[in-house]
């Protein structure tokens, strides 16, 4: 997969006399990547899932707002121009197990 995102928004902290986050307007960013799942059925009750995904993540352009002198506020970006994206990570692999209780009929 291949996504372009413009006006896109992303978390930033404000620190100051009260420490807090915030939506700002980041701009654009590209991700591309791959996933792949697979299932193995081990018996007739028990199935093994797996996946895979890799994630390519750029910010593209991000307009950092000022910071605040006059309210003593000092803007913490959580990632600058040409960094991945935040909670973006590159690996992941995912593994579940499956397994099924025979119920009686009767129930």
């Amino acid at each position: 997969f291949y996504n372009e995102l413009t006006d896109m928004q992303i978390q930033t902290g404000f620190r100051g006399a009260v420490n807090t986050t915030g939506i700002t307007n980041a701009g654009q960013a590209t991700i591309w990547g791959t996933e792949v799942e697979t299932s193995l059925g081990l018996t007739d009750n028990l199935r093994l899932d797996l996946g895979y995904s890799y994630l390519n993540s750029n910010l593209d352009n991000y307009d950092i707002p000022a910071s605040i002198p006059e309210f003593e506020v000092t803007v913490v970006p959580t990632a600058v121009e040409g960094d991945p994206l935040p909670l973006t990570p590159k690996n992941t692999v995912v593994a579940s197990l499956t397994y099924l209780l025979p119920v009686a009929e009767s129930l």
